[in-house]
């Protein structure tokens, strides 16, 4: 869900500000913001910010800045894609992101579009 998205999707059952979801042991949780689960300077402090999950997140994917960013913290991989028709809120091709999970092991990569 976008900043614009409310809206138009507030009917939608499948549409939630956040999702939750484990791919091969790997717990990855996807959010339009990362704001939406600020502050927290570990993986242990996100369990306070969402209490209803068993388990923290090993993948954080989030964007809303639409500046692709790959950063790791701990343990855990924090993802921004960017955007592929809008990054830095420029009029030209951006970048999106691949994120593998093989044997309960992620990693990402951001593909610049040509």
């Amino acid at each position: 869900e976008g900043d614009d998205d409310p809206y138009r999707t507030a009917s939608d059952k499948r549409v939630k500000a956040k999702h939750f979801l484990t791919v091969e042991g790997v717990t990855i949780w996807l959010a339009h913001s990362w704001w939406d689960f600020w502050p927290f300077r570990s993986r242990q402090e996100l369990r306070r910010l969402s209490p209803q999950q068993d388990s923290v997140p090993d993948v954080l994917v989030f964007g809303h800045s639409h500046e692709a960013k790959l950063e790791k913290r701990e343990d855990l991989l924090l993802v921004n894609p960017g955007s592929p028709t809008f990054p830095y809120y420029k009029h030209e091709l951006g970048t999106v992101g691949l994120l593998t999970i093989d044997s309960g092991k992620a990693e990402a990569q951001i593909i610049q579009l040509r």
